[in-house]
């Protein structure tokens, strides 16, 4: 059975400590300089490159005593003699260590690894299109490779396709993307030839019943109906991309109408005669009424003797008079009036003359058509009458003084005067000061200013008229002026916000792992564009996607180590890189699993808040007092030890 462990009591102390980095150069002595008389100095540095266990920042800067790593008086200060993967240069009689050329390089790059240089490739040249027709050209992009990739855009017009050289790679004279670029042409296919179905043309007999029967418009050619000097026209259109024989793009159809007559009806003359009979058969008589017979008919008697020919009755809508004559009703004489209207006027009577037309129209019997014939006469009557108001004020308004300024009437402007908004004055002399003004920082145009002074006379009314008087006025002038280049205005840039005053540490508490923190912005111009909050992240050695993260306000605090939790007790019940085996009712190692490599001396963390601060941890360590690890005995917990100190890097992302 697993046995727990018991916490009686935890008090975790964060006490943090930070320094920054030292150069790749000291100013406190070579330590070549070590004297060998025995004398203890301890201010002679060393810079070195310290091995960590960062696989993305292997060695940091330090600049350490060398008595911390070669002295006669076998004093180990910081123990960096002992650090089998630290890179130290010769020095006095210390021969170094890990010296070699590839350390050497590391070293004189400022502890950092020596790049190597990219390889150069050729990307594959993608194929180019063009068929005929518009939008129809494109590119044939080969596919992507490890060392290059390719992606396709429009840039005015133009199809471009851009390959991008992958991380280790650059193409030739060290440029690291390709560009090809094409333009479709736009050239027009050759038309297709067609031939368009012809319409039929009908023409039947009578005005205006011939016709054409026009076919349906297809994709190739469409069809049109117009008139054309008493033809009917058709005309065939190709489309685009169509022609007919010959290349031609229209075909015409033209006919008119022949105006042929119908032949008409035969008209049977006797209709008390069986079949149509087109005349009179010999032996008969027709009595005009549509009749034959075998027999003399009785004569017609003209009803109406003043219409030309014998009337057998009285047409329709009219009398017969005393005297055989037939008459529709005369119309009575018709009198029209114009509405009067003024043809002239005078101003000094205030009188008006008006005009209006008078029309008669009389009828007389026409014996030829039989109907009433009217005849029109017209005349102009006129009269005069007196002026109203309104016509007074609009035909004879008063004279206009041109010169209100001036005394007396006047209609027209006095010789050598000018008008000058209203008023009739001598021509003034007008003259304009130089332009001032200069150019503004940041502005595309600047405003000038001048003075405009006018000099001229004004009417003074005297006793037999007027006369002039000297004035001077004076108006200022404004224009706007572009400048060919714009001036800069001199800003000041705000300072930067930082955390620098940002300190983290380990702490063990009730047996459980915890990360301290005291996180301070300093954000003197306001530019941070934080929320109040800042995120710890624990960067894992070489896999970015497994990065733990979490957010806290800014401010002091504490977070649990990943992968370690506590009961509701506060006491811890897991821990990173462990889990309980029950098969083996015990705690069993599962390496990097459960955060196990945030276990590693020199941790990576990250607290960002824009601006964002690295710094490196350790584990927090099992001691008497905390046990950090997984239990195998109950410990009585009275204390926590003090927070380990740890080195931050800040950074700022404006």
């Amino acid at each position: 059975m697993l046995r727990k462990t018991l916490v009686v009591a935890a008090v975790a102390a964060l006490t943090m400590m930070m320094s920054s980095p030292a150069g790749a150069t000291s100013d406190k002595g070579q330590p070549g300089d070590n004297p060998s008389n025995g004398a203890h100095t301890e201010t002679y540095k060393v810079v070195i490159c310290h091995a960590t266990a960062s696989a993305s920042n292997p060695y940091t800067v330090n600049d350490v005593s060398w008595n911390s790593i070669d002295n006669e008086f076998n004093v180990d200060w910081n123990g960096h003699g002992d650090h089998a993967g630290d890179i130290i240069p010769p020095f006095g009689d210390f021969p170094g260590q890990n010296w070699t050329t590839e350390n050497e390089a590391i070293y004189d790059n400022g502890c950092k690894p020596v790049e190597e240089e990219p390889e150069v490739v050729t990307p594959d040249a993608p194929t180019w299109t063009d068929e005929c027709g518009l939008d129809n050209a494109y590119w044939t992009v080969p596919g992507d490779t490890a060392a290059y990739t390719y992606a396709q855009s429009t840039d005015g017009g133009y199809l471009v396709v851009t390959a991008t050289a992958a991380d280790g790679y650059t193409f030739a004279g060290g440029e690291t993307t390709m560009v090809w670029k094409g333009k479709d042409s736009g050239e027009l296919c050759p038309p297709e030839e067609v031939t368009p179905e012809a319409p039929v043309w009908t023409d039947e007999c009578g005005l205006d019943n011939a016709y054409w029967t026009v076919p349906g418009d297809t994709a190739a050619y469409t069809y049109a109906q117009s008139t054309d000097g008493g033809y009917l026209v058709v005309t065939a259109t190709a489309t685009t991309g169509h022609t007919f024989a010959g290349g031609e793009t229209t075909m015409v159809w033209k006919d008119k109408d022949s105006g042929a007559l119908c032949e008409e009806p035969p008209v049977d003359v006797c209709l008390n005669i069986d079949g149509i009979q087109t005349e009179v058969p010999d032996g008969y008589k027709a009595d005009g009424q549509g009749n034959c017979c075998e027999c003399t008919p009785p004569p017609v008697v003209d009803k109406c003797l003043n219409i030309d020919g014998d009337q057998a009755t009285v047409p329709e809508g009219m009398t017969r008079d005393e005297n055989g004559d037939c008459w529709t009703p005369k119309p009575p004489t018709k009198v029209e009036f114009t509405e009067w209207a003024v043809s002239d006027f005078m101003c000094e009577s205030e009188k008006v003359t008006e005009t209006r037309t008078k029309s008669m129209t009389t009828y007389a019997w026409d014996t030829a058509t039989g109907a009433w014939v009217g005849t029109t006469t017209e005349t102009v009557q006129e009269h005069t009458r007196a002026m109203t108001a309104d016509e007074s004020a609009e035909l004879c308004p008063p004279p206009i003084d041109v010169c209100e300024n001036l005394p007396g009437l006047q209609t027209e402007l006095p010789e050598g005067l000018v008008m000058d908004e209203g008023d009739c004055l001598m021509p003034p002399e007008v003259t304009v000061s130089d332009w001032t003004g200069e150019p503004v920082c940041d502005m595309t145009s600047y405003t000038e200013w001048a003075t405009e002074t006018t000099s001229g006379y004004l009417p003074v009314e005297t006793e037999g008229g007027y006369s002039w008087a000297p004035y001077v006025t004076y108006k200022t002038l404004y224009r706007t002026v572009e400048v060919d280049e714009v001036i800069p205005c001199d800003v000041e840039e705000p300072t930067e916000p930082t955390i620098d005053g940002t300190i983290v540490g380990e702490i063990c508490t009730a047996d459980a792992p915890y990360l301290g923190y005291d996180i301070v912005l300093d954000d003197p111009d306001g530019v941070s564009t934080d929320d109040g909050t800042a995120t710890i992240t624990f960067v894992h050695p070489t896999n970015a996607a497994k990065n733990w993260s979490t957010t806290v306000a800014i401010g002091t605090g504490k977070i649990l180590w990943p992968g370690a939790s506590v009961d509701e007790d506060g006491v811890a019940n897991n821990w990173p890189g462990y889990k309980y085996s029950e098969s083996k009712d015990e705690w069993v190692s599962v390496g990097a699993k459960n955060y196990g490599w945030t276990r590693a001396d020199d941790t990576e963390v990250i607290i960002s808040v824009n601006p964002s601060k690295t710094f490196t941890v350790s584990y927090p360590p099992a001691t008497p007092v905390c046990n950090s690890e997984p239990p195998v005995e109950i410990v009585s917990v009275l204390d926590a030890p003090a927070a380990t100190p740890v080195t931050g890097v800040a950074t700022y992302t404006g």
